[in-house]
């Protein structure tokens, strides 16, 4: 599909940097750029004792109970 942004300067910079060192279009790029930023409709809900549970980032680690503790303490 083709569509008209308007896009800043230094954001389209790097979008064509990007493209160029992954030898991808720009439009490619931004599409896989979205596609990371935003849930998908079709991704798992899970649901533990009726609340709905968070997908963690990748690579993300592991949230402890002690790290919410000093969370909620701060």
């Amino acid at each position: 599909m083709r569509t008209t942004l308007n896009i800043d300067d230094d954001v389209q910079a790097v979008v064509k940097d990007l493209a160029k060192d992954q030898h991808l279009s720009t439009g490619k790029l931004v599409s896989n750029l979205l596609r990371t930023a935003f849930p998908t409709k079709t991704s798992p809900r899970t649901l533990r004792n009726g609340i709905l549970l968070l997908q963690s980032r990748p690579g993300a680690p592991p949230t402890t109970l002690a790290e919410v503790n000093r969370l909620r303490d701060d």
